[in-house]
């Protein structure tokens, strides 16, 4: 009789157990979709000089420690001043990767690169619509990885942080609001002072035979170089 009364008991713990768990994943199942993110369109501008209609561009989910989710988008460049634009995406995080590949327009020689290069941006596309990718976005992808990461930054404020470090090593400073994201190389002096400053500083005047990976491996430098060793106040 006791082995019976045991074996009941065990067996009302064991339902008791799952009707809990199977309410918890329902709770967490509409919370999830009570967060979902959907954008009609989304879009913006590759550029180092603008990347050439056809480039390829990624729309990856991150989490909220920016790993990569799996849930990913892909679209690209659709003419020669860099402009791309996704329709119907969907999200369940406000984080994405936009990794952009392809070839560009060289604002120094006029010609179009001898090779293709990797632009990225992290960003919160929570109150957003457009962001554009650059070279100074690409720059401080790793450096916000790492205060999020490896230092528990809020997401905004390692934005903040390394915005002001990549500014730092060129010497030039951005109204506190102003995120590289939103910077269109027609319009804005610094970004195209940047731009022609890692462009010029491999080929000079004239380009070596391979400057476009040159000057990727330059931005790979400064990427490894601030990604978590900088610490400027």
């Amino acid at each position: 009789m006791k082995k019976f009364n045991l074996l009941i008991l065990s067996i009302i713990a064991g339902i008791s157990f799952c009707m809990y768990s199977c309410d918890n994943g329902s709770d967490n199942l509409e919370s999830d979709e009570s967060t979902i993110i959907n954008k009609a369109v989304f879009s913006g501008y590759v550029q180092k000089g603008p990347f050439y209609n056809g480039s390829s561009v990624l729309i990856s989910e991150l989490d909220n420690s920016l790993d990569q989710t799996g849930r990913i988008y892909i679209t690209n460049v659709s003419d020669n001043l860099g402009s791309f634009e996704k329709k119907n995406i969907e999200l369940i995080s406000n984080y994405v990767l936009l990794k952009a590949d392809g070839y560009f327009f060289n604002e120094v020689s006029g010609d179009m690169s001898n090779g293709q290069i990797t632009l990225n941006t992290i960003i919160d596309v929570k109150d957003l619509d457009a962001a554009n990718v650059n070279v100074l976005t690409h720059m401080e992808c790793s450096r916000v990885e790492y205060l999020v990461q490896h230092e528990a930054f809020d997401f905004s404020e390692a934005k903040r942080q390394a915005r002001k470090e990549v500014l730092a090593i060129f010497g030039f400073s951005l109204p506190e609001a102003t995120t590289f994201e939103s910077l269109n190389l027609t319009n804005d002096a610094i970004l195209l002072a940047v731009s022609c400053i890692l462009q010029g500083a491999c080929p000079r005047i004239l380009p070596s035979p391979n400057y476009t990976g040159e000057m990727a491996a330059l931005m790979a430098d400064i990427s490894t170089d601030i990604s978590g060793i900088l610490n400027i106040a």
